[in-house]
C-alpha cells in the first residue's frame, strides 16, 4: 500500500478546510492568544524555535489538585508580576522632609505615622533599663534630624498603586516594602500607607551617593529601573497564569480507570524548568505547547507525544477526524532521527531521497537543474 501518499492526502486535505488566521478563545485569558489554524499547524510541521505563543499546561498536585483556593494561590504564585504591573501613577516630587510634607494627599497619614513612631518611642524609652555608667535612666540613643536629612535626597518617587490588581495577585504593602528593601536596601528608604486606606501610596526617598541627584534625567533613570526591574511575584516568562476545572483527566486506581475532576493552570509563555521545581506543581504532568521545550528537557519521545497532541487538536478544532495512524507516520518520520526535523526544503527534502522524490515537494525547477547538472541518479 502506498502509506506514505495516502497519509499526505489524509493530512493535506482537511488542512485546507482550517482557519488562515488566528482566533480569540473566550473564558480563559492565557488561552486567547494562542495559534491556531493553518499559521499553528505551519509552526508544528517546520519544527519553529520561535512560536508566536507558547502555553504551559500544569496540572497540581495530587492532594490540592480538585481545591479551587489552592489553584487560584498557585496561579498567583505562578504569575510574574513586576512593580510597574500594579501601579498606576509614578511621580517625582521635590519634598524635603516627611514631617513637613509639601504634599497635600499625604500630610495626613504622614502626621499618623509619626505620632505612632513617637509613641513607640516612648514606650521603649520606658522600659529600657537605667544606664549605670552614664546615670541616664531609659534614655534612647538621640539622632541628629538634620545630618539625617542631609544625608537623604530632597526628592522623593511617589508611586500610587492598584488595589484590585493587588488583591487579584495577592500581592501587600509589606510584600513590596520588604522586596524593595531587600534589592535597593542601601540606596532607598521607603514610607507606605496602610492596606486600608483611601489611596496605596509608596514614597521612596533616595539616599545621597556619589552621583548628584538632582539632575532630573536622573531621577527619572532611577524611577524607571526601580519599576522595571523589581520583580514583586512569580516566575519570569510567565506573562498570564489562570486556572480552570476539567474533567478529561482519566487515572488508574483500584483496578478500575476514573475519571478524575482537578484544575490545570494554563500560561502564557513559558519556563519550564522553573515551574516544574515549585512545590505545588505535578512535574511528572506538565507539558508545553512548544515542541523544543519538551525536547530540550524529556526528550524525542516526549516531543512525539506533544506533536501528536497539538496536531490532533488543531483537525478536531476545525471539525476533521484524521486516523490516528497517518499522523503517527508523519511525525515517525520527523522524529525519527532522535530529533525533530522539519517537514520543508531546509528539513525532510534534505535527505538522500532521490532527486524526483525531492522534485515531487518543492522548488521542482532547482533541484531537476541540480540533478542534471551533477548527474544525479534517482533509485527508482
Amino acid at each position: 500500500q502506498p502509506v506514505g501518499v495516502i497519509a499526505a492526502q489524509s493530512i493535506g486535505e482537511p488542512a485546507t478546510q482550517m482557519t488562515l488566521n488566528t482566533f480569540h478563545l473566550a473564558g480563559v485569558a492565557a488561552k486567547s492568544n494562542m495559534t491556531r489554524g493553518v499559521p499553528r499547524l505551519k509552526e508544528l510541521l517546520k519544527a519553529t524555535h520561535n512560536p508566536k505563543a507558547i502555553e504551559l499546561t500544569i496540572p497540581l498536585r495530587r492532594d490540592i489538585r480538585d481545591k479551587k483556593e489552592e489553584a487560584r494561590r498557585v496561579s498567583q504564585e505562578l504569575e510574574f508580576t513586576l512593580l510597574q504591573d500594579i501601579v498606576t501613577v509614578a511621580r517625582i516630587y521635590y519634598d524635603p522632609r516627611d514631617s513637613a510634607t509639601l504634599i497635600a494627599e499625604d500630610a495626613d497619614w504622614l502626621a499618623y505615622m509619626a505620632a505612632f513612631e513617637m509613641a513607640e518611642g516612648v514606650v521603649g524609652a520606658v522600659q529600657q533599663p537605667a544606664d549605670p555608667m552614664s546615670g541616664a535612666a531609659g534614655a534612647a540613643e538621640s539622632t541628629d534630624e538634620p545630618a539625617a536629612a542631609a544625608a537623604k535626597s530632597p526628592w522623593i518617587l511617589r508611586f500610587e498603586l492598584d488595589r484590585d490588581r493587588m488583591f487579584n495577585k495577592n500581592i501587600t504593602m509589606d510584600d513590596i516594602a520588604y522586596i524593595l528593601k531587600t534589592k535597593f536596601s542601601a540606596d532607598i528608604s521607603t514610607l507606605y500607607t496602610d492596606y486600608n486606606a483611601t489611596r496605596l501610596v509608596f514614597r521612596i526617598r533616595l539616599r545621597m551617593g556619589g552621583a548628584s541627584l538632582d539632575d532630573l534625567n536622573t531621577l527619572k533613570a532611577l524611577q524607571n529601573k526601580i519599576l522595571t526591574a523589581t520583580a514583586v511575584r512569580g516566575i519570569p516568562g510567565l506573562r498570564a497564569v489562570t486556572y480552570q476545572k476539567v474533567a478529561d483527566y482519566v487515572e488508574y486506581s483500584d483496578g478500575v480507570y476514573k475519571a478524575v475532576d482537578q484544575y490545570v493552570l494554563y500560561s502564557d509563555g513559558s519556563n519550564f524548568l522553573e515551574v516544574i521545581t515549585h512545590p505545588d506543581v505535578d512535574a511528572s504532568r506538565v507539558v508545553s505547547s512548544d515542541i523544543h521545550d519538551m525536547f530540550n528537557h524529556l526528550g524525542i519521545e516526549a516531543t512525539r507525544a506533544t506533536l501528536f497532541k497539538e496536531i490532533d487538536t488543531l483537525f478536531k478544532e476545525s471539525g476533521s477526524n484524521v486516523n490516528y495512524r497517518h499522523v503517527g507516520l508523519l511525525l515517525d518520520k520527523m522524529c525519527h532521527k532522535g530529533r525533530t526535523m522539519s517537514v520543508d526544503r531546509y528539513g525532510i527534502n534534505k535527505n538522500d531521497i532521490g532527486p524526483l522524490a525531492k522534485m515531487s515537494f518543492e522548488q521542482t525547477e532547482d533541484i531537476a537543474l541540480r540533478a542534471a547538472t551533477f548527474g544525479e541518479r534517482d533509485p527508482c
